[in-house]
């Protein structure tokens, strides 16, 4: 494998929200914020014109009918971090230049080596935001050296999946992160470039999984 493919970025961003049946409201952040547990702040039916954007989410048809928006607080601003990660638009150049060469074993283990480091970074920007929050547990440890995945308080979601499956919502955290400044893009279709670059929503709750439509 060539040298100097990997070129990480990692972007992520906190933005105050509410939720509202089966949307996530965000507001605009310079604002100010308001999430103490104490506070009353307008009632959300009074400020929802203000919202900047607007989630949507699907329910589940059984039990317990859940919509990602419930993980999040409708009385009061709650706090949702965004990520986006990339590793870099060279390792998609090299994998073109693998395939164009029948050179196919190589493409895949390639293509599979940068998927799994786009997963790596993502659990990077996941950890830093729990020690942000002061959400990391004990036993996974106050450290970026020490990134446990999947064993953590809160979870990923990402458009294109269960339970937020609505691949045009990507282009609102293109919208709040501008990852275009750093040389990652969406199409018209709305899949990121490069290739091994992933968004997700960060849902702090305790209870926060991932489920089933």
């Amino acid at each position: 494998m060539q040298r100097g493919l990997f070129e990480p970025t990692i972007i992520y961003g906190y933005y105050p929200v509410r939720s509202n049946d089966r949307e996530i409201v965000v507001f605009d952040e310079s604002e100010g914020w308001n999430i103490d547990s104490n506070a009353n702040r307008e009632p959300l039916h009074e400020i929802i014109g203000r919202a900047k954007y607007k989630f949507s989410f699907p329910r589940q048809r059984r039990e317990p009918h859940r919509a990602l928006s419930d993980f999040l607080r409708h009385e009061r601003d709650d706090v949702l971090p965004i990520t986006c990660v990339s590793v870099g638009a060279k390792f998609s150049e090299y994998e073109k230049e693998l395939y164009a060469a029948n050179e196919y074993l190589e493409y895949n283990m390639v293509h599979g080596f940068g998927v799994e480091l786009a997963e790596a970074l993502a659990e990077i920007a996941h950890k830093q935001i729990r020690l942000d929050l002061n959400i990391a547990s004990s036993d996974e440890g106050f450290s970026l050296r020490d990134v446990r995945m999947n064993r953590y308080q809160g979870a990923r979601y990402s458009f294109g999946y269960p339970a937020c499956p609505d691949l045009e919502q990507s282009q609102i955290i293109f919208d709040l992160l501008k990852p275009e400044e750093f040389g990652i893009t969406l199409s018209e279709t709305f899949q990121i470039h490069p290739e091994q670059s992933t968004t997700a929503l960060v849902i702090h709750h305790r209870e926060a999984s991932y489920y089933a439509v």
